[in-house]
């Protein structure tokens, strides 16, 4: 059964059948755009990068997910591993842009974590005399990928990509296209008052 939330209803009717378009206020109301926040981009998956961008361990690219910072970093063993772009300390912001790191260092205090989020060392340790350093660790956010495609969910749990795509993996499968193979070839960024916009490019070769 369709939810429809009760913005889309047409109450001056006696059917109370969904309207066509959107209301007006949907465009600047607050409390329209954290229901969103809430049950669209926290609970779904956005593309965010290609797995030949983080090539070795330690390669990672920062995104931002609604109103959530995100990065996706390749571990040891090969992994893509995505977590919030927050440390658990003061809430500083963890990585910027797209790059190499040995570990996931906060620029405000020094806490460092490892490739899978795990609290490693912290300056003056001697501070914090009762801290449990294995129950220190990043937000983990999911990370799945389809033809070399990164896409990331903010939400620890909830649909997995395959069945988020509802089969539209399957129905490309009819075009004789090896996906995993698409290069990057160009990146433009541009910006106007409602967002910023990333769009990326990319051709088989």
């Amino acid at each position: 059964m369709i939810s429809i939330h009760p913005s889309f209803l047409d109450r001056t009717s006696s059917t109370n059948q969904p309207k066509f378009g959107l209301p007006g206020d949907y465009y600047f109301s607050e409390r329209i755009f954290a229901y969103e926040q809430q049950t669209i981009w926290r609970n779904t998956w956005q593309f965010v990068g290609r797995e030949s961008d983080l090539p070795n361990p330690g390669d990672y690219l920062t995104c931002q997910v609604g109103d959530q910072p995100m990065f996706v970093i390749r571990d040891r063993n090969g992994e893509l591993q995505a977590m919030h772009n927050v440390c658990p300390h003061r809430g500083a912001q963890m990585l910027q842009g797209q790059g190499h790191c040995q570990r996931v260092r906060c620029p405000y205090h020094g806490w460092n974590f490892n490739y899978e989020g795990n609290l490693k060392g912290l300056p003056r340790a001697e501070c914090f005399p009762n801290l449990d350093k294995s129950a220190v660790y990043l937000a983990k956010g999911r990370v799945e990928t389809w033809g070399g495609f990164i896409f990331v969910c903010s939400a620890a749990e909830g649909e997995s990509l395959v069945s988020y795509l509802a089969g539209f993996s399957t129905y490309l499968e009819q075009y004789q296209h090896s996906w995993q193979e698409l290069q990057q070839v160009d990146r433009w960024f541009y910006s106007h008052l409602a967002s910023t916009v990333v769009t990326r490019t990319v051709q088989i070769t």
